[in-house]
């Protein structure tokens, strides 16, 4: 897949948020300049967790009918990609995937197996495309509607060989090792990787007064207190210019998903079979 397309697919992602996300701002884009040249000055990947082909199909049928088609679906350049998962050790494909590899395939580009975040198949740690960009000067952010710790947002700025090493508390057993050390928890790579500039989302839970005082040195605006106080939407709306990263954590767990207002098209109605219209 070309790097064109890669970043068209990207933008046409942008239709349906309920997993992750991840946003990348290079500092010539910040303050407007691209240096003449129309190119695109942010990326932004929405990923609809557990989305795929058949779901755009059913939504696409829903709304515009068999032979209609979502605006996501008529963009000038479309791609793909495979999620499967392998094996642990080996490259052989599993039956069936879990959002831990598939997320390490989307994120990384390589597969790996079922529960293994940001690893191959035998362990071993594997760049992601927000650490790539975040070392190509690139600003970065990863929102979500679950955990931050979580599969699906944790594949972007995190490595696991066992997905459920989220912390605050773990085991050998929970985490794995590497190179016969145990692995960081999610969490605490999280507050200390200094990866991602913005992060919103669930998991306050998750997090210790450690790693917020460990945040905070950082330069992190932190909203609420880690373990005990989540954030609001009033520490949201109180964060200003000068705070160039932030995380907001605004549930213990995942956040509480909400539907308001009218949908925004009718469903077509279905043409009666020829039993019905005798």
């Amino acid at each position: 897949m070309t790097t064109r397309r890669m970043a068209v697919l990207a933008a046409s992602a942008a239709l349906a948020l309920t997993g992750g996300s991840i946003a990348a701002q290079s500092a010539s884009a910040a303050d407007g300049r691209d240096g003449g040249h129309g190119t695109a000055k942010n990326v932004i990947l929405l990923i609809g967790d557990g989305m795929g082909e058949t779901h755009v199909d059913a939504a696409s049928i829903r709304y515009y009918g068999a032979s209609g088609a979502l605006t996501m679906e008529k963009l000038p350049v479309l791609g793909s990609v495979q999620t499967f998962a392998v094996e642990r050790g080996g490259a052989k494909p599993e039956l069936v995937t879990d959002s831990a590899s598939a997320a390490t395939a989307w994120s990384s580009g390589v597969k790996t197996y079922n529960a293994a975040i940001g690893v191959d198949s035998v362990g071993t740690i594997v760049p992601t495309i927000m650490e790539q960009a975040k070392s190509a000067g690139f600003r970065t952010g990863n929102v979500s509607t679950a955990e931050v710790t979580d599969a699906t947002p944790a594949a972007m700025f995190s490595h696991a060989v066992l997905r459920g090493c989220q912390g605050p508390t773990y085991t050998l057993e929970s985490c794995g090792t590497l190179n016969g050390q145990p692995y960081q928890p999610i969490a605490q790579q999280i507050a200390r990787n200094n990866v991602a500039d913005v992060i919103l989302g669930g998991g306050n839970a998750r997090f210790t007064p450690a790693d917020q005082q460990v945040m905070t040195g950082d330069g992190y605006a932190v909203l609420g207190a880690f373990g005990a106080t989540v954030a609001t939407k009033a520490d949201l709306a109180a964060v200003t210019g000068k705070d160039r990263r932030v995380i907001g954590l605004f549930n213990a767990g995942n956040l509480t998903p909400r539907s308001t207002g009218p949908r925004d098209s009718p469903p077509r109605p279905c043409s009666p079979s020829p039993a019905s219209r005798r």
